[in-house]
């Protein structure tokens, strides 16, 4: 499995979970979980542009760590990690256990 975030995946750790998401940006609530998936404009896991500009806007307000690059090529799983820990946040377990599914088997 790969250890780079898409997107969404960055979003969902340094911003907020997806049942958050729809609120955040304006969206209806169950939006946000169809960006998991691609359509005919846009790749799995990324997010419709009015949606980043008023993700960027939230964070900024906010002094979270997110950046425009996150919006566009997600992020390295430790990079993100780090963000995260800076404020005080840990990685999703949904997160850890896709793209560490190793760990989840070895803990069982």
């Amino acid at each position: 499995m790969s250890q780079h975030l898409t997107p969404l995946e960055v979003v969902e750790c340094l911003v907020a979970p997806l049942r958050e998401l729809g609120k955040i940006v304006g969206a209806h609530e169950k939006s946000p979980y169809g960006w998991r998936s691609g359509s005919s404009w846009r790749d799995a896991g990324d997010l419709p542009p009015r949606a980043n500009r008023r993700l960027l806007a939230y964070a900024t307000a906010r002094n979270l760590p997110l950046q425009a690059d996150h919006l566009i090529w997600g992020g390295d799983w430790s990079e993100i990690e780090a963000l995260a820990r800076s404020i005080g946040r840990a990685m999703p377990a949904h997160l850890r256990d896709k793209h560490f599914p190793r760990a989840q088997v070895a803990a069982e």
